[in-house]
């Protein structure tokens, strides 16, 4: 019996550039809902950019943010979990993402804004775009002079060459050291450093022993190279239609592409609904 599904926001709920999730998919998680399942997110995404989507499912329970760094109820808003970089390991990301020539993002946990800092390491940078105006981002003249306590999670974007450039300096840097940092990329274009023992595995697991639920009883769908733990470790690991090969290999199901509502797909073949 199922009792916990777990699903990831962008290239599985929402694709690029859109934030609606369709009537179709809604449907479908409701019904799973009504039959006893407890429907939650797992996503890297930060808490400020994940509660929208909640919204939209109706969700009132707790929800992985950070790929497992945090966790938090949807509607009362209490931090279940929340795990930290250690200050000198932040400091040392940070220098490591500078040196590469990339703009280093930093994520702390607040329910006010400003949540995310950055700083330009260059003259200009493409990345820096997607940012520019959104809630809760601010930039920064110096990351390091703000200090590296309470900080969950760096991260750097560029071309995927840029980001693999970066990557390698981090492996060199930072990876000596590795067990106490987690470095991973949700997809090509996004480097992303947490402390050790953060996954979006690790996050539904934790989720699951609160609520009771074994392993085996719980679904995990995903397209990210940061939903590879989640996938394998779920009691049953779904990969959407558009994930890479490497996801698709680790998964028990590769349902549809999320352009053509592959959640939806899977929830109503496995809680027999009846799709439109």
């Amino acid at each position: 019996m199922t009792k916990l599904i777990a699903i990831d926001i962008d290239g599985t709920l929402v694709g690029p550039g859109t934030r609606i999730i369709s009537d179709r998919t809604r449907r479908a998680i409701n019904q799973a809902v009504r039959q006893g399942a407890v429907v939650t997110i797992a996503t890297g995404r930060r808490l400020r950019a994940t509660l929208p989507i909640a919204d939209q499912i109706g969700l009132a329970v707790p929800i992985i943010c950070l790929n497992g760094g945090l966790i938090v109820h949807s509607k009362t808003l209490e931090t279940l979990y929340i795990k930290f970089l250690a200050a000198d390991q932040a400091m040392a990301a940070i220098r490591t993402i500078h040196s590469g020539g990339r703009a280093a993002y930093t994520y702390r946990h607040t329910n006010t804004p400003p949540d995310v800092f950055y700083q330009i390491s260059n003259d200009y940078e493409e990345s820096v775009r997607s940012f520019e105006g959104a809630e809760g981002v601010e930039r920064v003249s110096d990351l390091l002079a703000q200090g590296c306590d309470g900080i969950q999670r760096i991260m750097c974007f560029g071309t995927e060459s840029e980001v693999r450039e970066v990557a390698t300096l981090c492996e060199a840097a930072l990876l000596p050291d590795a067990t106490r940092l987690y470095v991973t990329r949700s997809d090509n274009w996004h480097l992303e450093v947490y402390p050790s023992g953060i996954s979006k595995a690790q996050g539904v697991a934790r989720m699951a022993a609160s609520l009771g639920i074994e392993r085996q009883e719980i679904i995990a769908i995903g397209d990210g190279l940061n939903d590879l733990e989640l996938i394998e470790y779920a009691g049953l690991g779904v990969a959407m239609g558009n994930a890479p090969p490497n996801v698709k290999a680790v998964a028990d199901l590769v349902t549809d592409s999320q352009e053509n509502d592959g959640v939806a797909k899977v929830l109503e073949d496995l809680f027999r609904v009846a799709g439109t």
